[in-house]
């Protein structure tokens, strides 16, 4: 959704700084590259999914359950071109020096660390834990350079909280793809956390990158929404921890 004011704003930003003539000379320059993105995101979810495969169930008691799985929508693993150039006109419109990544439209493709992001969804709380380990310790085995992370936005303390995503995030390069490395985002969540982002998305998210302005009481209310999902995970986990103990007594 690019609001007609979102979509005007981007494409001055653009013939003002480019010879692309707008959103849509960008968008038609970016596919070759977008192609080329998809298919460096193809290779990458094969690691990830290769490191997390032996983990996706885990034998429970009694049963086995579901463990931690790669979201699998492969539409929302590279940005648009208008996400980019948005991002791009943003940063360049920061005031924060502390907040500006020194974006262009010639440096975006090596510099944008999220341009490539993936999600892996955890069933309990715990199981984040577990798998950030796991990728901690599997990710430079596959050849993954860890530019920064674990990085923890879900414990994050009351005062500092400004939004309700929660998630562990790394910020990567793939491995070696002829003589690229490529960046890419990688978040792990629980299910709880990745239905209230995709939420969160649709109702706020798109707006606000839209330009329409979200009134407060909407705001408040799905950051609500979060700290309650937050509540039931630690709850949902203390009550599988305590039936497993329960089931393991003779």
């Amino acid at each position: 959704m690019n609001s007609g004011r979102s979509l005007e704003n981007v494409d001055n930003f653009i013939r003002r700084n480019t010879a692309f003539g707008g959103v849509d000379g960008f968008e038609q320059s970016f596919e070759a590259i977008r192609q080329r993105l998809r298919q460096v995101a193809a290779i990458i979810a094969k690691t990830l999914q290769y490191i997390l495969q032996p983990h996706q169930i885990q034998q429970g008691h009694p049963t086995k359950r579901f463990f931690a799985e790669l979201d699998s929508h492969q539409a929302f693993w590279v940005k648009s071109a208008f996400s980019i150039a948005d991002k791009i006109r943003r940063d360049h419109c920061e005031d924060n020096p502390a907040k500006k990544h020194g974006y262009t439209f010639d440096n975006f493709l090596h510099r944008m660390n999220d341009i490539i992001r993936f999600r892996i969804v955890c069933n309990f709380l715990t199981d984040v834990d577990a798998v950030t380990a796991i990728f901690c310790r599997e990710l430079p085995a596959q050849g993954v350079q860890i530019v920064t992370g674990p990085t923890d936005r879900i414990r994050i303390e009351p005062e500092q909280r400004k939004r309700g995503h929660r998630a562990i995030h790394f910020e990567c390069r793939s491995p070696a793809i002829g003589e690229e490395r490529y960046p890419f985002e990688l978040q792990i969540m629980t299910l709880l956390q990745y239905a209230w982002d995709k939420k969160d998305h649709f109702l706020i998210y798109r707006r606000e990158r839209s330009g329409i302005e979200v009134p407060l009481e909407h705001r408040m209310s799905i950051f609500a929404a979060s700290e309650m999902l937050y509540v039931a995970d630690e709850h949902l986990d203390t009550l599988r921890r305590r039936m497993e103990r329960e089931e393991q007594r003779p």
